[in-house]
């Protein structure tokens, strides 16, 4: 993927966040940068495979999750972003999970931990969600593409 790429298909992602961020009040406006430039950093390097971003309820429960999908596509749509019911009050806690490519997979933890503490903002730490989030039902929102790569978007309920 090139940069150029990378920066049409981030800039619909970080929109995504960001409205999310202001409507939900859950994280501030500089953390949500934060994770942003994390994932623009992996997002470079070919390290991402999908990012899905949870409103959780009580007890830590996913309730809303909004995952992109990153792969190769062949189609010329371009959906722009937005679409985001999800309002203050509506859950207790956003969070990040990602799904890494083979890429990332290979590394050993030492290539790992020496690139996230050189290029990262966020300390990431694994995690025992399963990222098809089964209880939720799914459906394809948005696409967004440049070039032969995409992001669908997908949204959990």
């Amino acid at each position: 993927m090139t940069e150029t790429d990378v920066k049409k298909l981030y800039k619909s992602i970080a929109t995504d966040f960001k409205i999310i961020t202001r409507k939900t009040e859950l994280w501030t406006l500089e953390y949500c940068e934060e994770i942003l430039h994390d994932i623009r950093v992996m997002l470079s390097n070919g390290f991402l495979d999908e990012i899905s971003l949870i409103l959780d309820k009580p007890k830590y429960t996913s309730y809303k999750v909004k995952q992109f999908k990153i792969g190769v596509t062949e189609r010329e749509i371009n959906d722009r972003p937005g679409g985001n019911d999800w309002e203050k009050g509506d859950g207790e806690r956003l969070h990040v999970l990602l799904s890494y490519t083979s890429l990332w997979n290979s590394k050993t933890n030492e290539e790992k931990a020496s690139f996230q503490q050189q290029n990262l903002k966020i300390g990431w730490v694994s995690s025992s969600i399963n990222p098809n989030f089964p209880e939720l039902q799914k459906n394809v929102t948005k696409r967004y593409s440049t070039g032969s790569h995409g992001i669908d978007r997908l949204d959990y309920n």
